[in-house]
């Protein structure tokens, strides 16, 4: 396993769930969930925060909370050694038929991750995962995050609408602005909901990983 102690790139795990906050109140939307809790350093975005009382939700998806997440993390942890771009962007958005895979390809570009094996074992903590469920017709894309591992068990970090979710949360488990913290529950791995890597990786058979550089690990098992 990488050790990234050094690394300039690397960062702490506190900076990710410090931002994971900002995502309260934000609910799912495939079409419409174009939205941020603040501006991108490289790029426009549609910013959004939460209004207290307001009628209707800020919204997002799978690779606009990915990208929010990480790039704003990064942003604070190593400033302007992050280069990002509306090229980094567009590559999270999938915008290139050419790289079905290209939310992996942008972060190991940027110096955020390295490629990760795909094999029958699960990857380490906080692992960028794009998967397809189908290549021809390529349908059933997903952009999500593992960030702890045991025995098996998996938990993600995503935005969808499915699995207990209508936001960004942790599958099976529910949104994360419902738990203290924003945290995962002690003994997450014992709940039925909870996939195991083997449901991950079939039920995505086609898929990319990188791991991203995160060091000072609060989520380890």
């Amino acid at each position: 396993m990488a050790d990234f102690t050094g690394d300039e790139m690397a960062i702490a795990e506190s900076f990710l769930l410090r931002r994971l906050r900002d995502f309260a109140g934000f609910r799912y939307s495939l079409k419409q969930g174009g939205w941020y809790p603040w501006e991108l350093p490289g790029v426009n975005v549609k910013t959004s925060p939460p209004q207290p009382g307001s009628a209707s939700a800020p919204l997002n998806n799978c690779c606009t909370f990915v990208e929010g997440l990480l790039v704003k993390s990064w942003h604070d942890a190593v400033g302007e050694r992050l280069q990002w771009s509306p090229k980094r962007h567009g590559q999270m958005m999938i915008t290139a038929a050419a790289d079905i895979f290209s939310p992996v390809t942008a972060v190991i570009e940027a110096g955020m991750a390295v490629p990760e094996e795909s094999t029958s074992a699960p990857p380490p903590p906080w692992t960028l995962i794009q998967g397809w469920r189908s290549r021809q017709p390529l349908t059933g894309g997903h952009t999500f995050i593992l960030v702890a591992q045991h025995g098996g068990k998996v938990l993600t970090l995503e935005s969808n609408n499915h699995y207990s979710l209508d936001g960004v949360g942790f599958r099976g488990l529910g949104n994360a602005e419902s738990f203290p913290d924003f945290s995962p529950p002690a003994e997450w791995w014992l709940r039925e909901e909870v996939w195991d890597w083997e449901k991950i990786r079939t039920t995505y058979p086609h898929h990319r990983l990188a791991r991203l550089k995160v060091t000072q690990l609060q989520w380890r098992v």
